[in-house]
């Protein structure tokens, strides 16, 4: 099994829970209980509802593959992106099987690896490096099924953090697809690196 991307996990809880929780002790100890619980409720929202709601799909994109079809993990849906936010384990894959597979295309420009910056380069901003990345070049499959439905599978966090590593595992998606029902286009592209 090849897999792409990250799993959601509890970590946009956590990280919102703790945000919250240390602004809110924080300002109930300078103010009072009541300026520190209402802080700390702001922070979590815009953190939980605001940050993390729009990210997510970015940073949590998982897919996996082998030789039966491809599995992959549905946040588009806003109630369910919710949902699993608080209840990751609850995440069922969903499946697409190899025979219902009509075409595999390559979307994203593997060239294009750079972010031009105005400011200058510091820690903070080469550990967003890979967000950066993701959000400015987006790398995926399209599939096509027999039924019409297309479904957009992204490898843009594996690319950003090791191209080769996922080009070799691409080549290998690619090759456990390519039997000649499955038309796979723009397959040249994986030989730009």
């Amino acid at each position: 099994m090849i897999t792409f991307g990250k799993k959601l996990s509890y970590r946009p809880l956590l990280v919102s829970l703790f945000a919250g929780f240390v602004a809110g002790f924080t300002t109930g100890s300078i103010f009072n209980n009541w300026t520190g619980y209402l802080v700390g409720l702001g922070l979590f929202i815009v953190f939980f509802f605001i940050y993390y709601l729009n990210s997510v799909t970015v940073l949590f994109q998982y897919w996996e593959a082998d030789q039966t079809g491809l599995r992959y993990s549905d946040l588009t849906s806003l109630k369910r992106r919710i949902f699993l936010m608080f209840f990751p384990f609850k995440n069922k894959l969903i499946i697409i099987d190899k025979k219902d597979i009509a075409t595999i295309k390559l979307i994203g420009h593997f060239d294009s690896d750079k972010i031009p910056l105005a400011i200058p380069y510091t820690l903070y901003l080469g550990i967003l490096t890979p967000s950066l990345l993701m959000a400015k070049s987006p790398l995926a499959l399209e599939i096509t099924t027999t039924f019409g439905q297309v479904y957009t599978l992204d490898f843009s966090r594996d690319y950003a953090y090791d191209k080769k590593l996922t080009i070799q595992k691409l080549d290998q998606v690619l090759k456990n697809f390519d039997d000649g029902k499955i038309t796979i286009e723009n397959k040249s592209n994986l030989n730009l690196r």
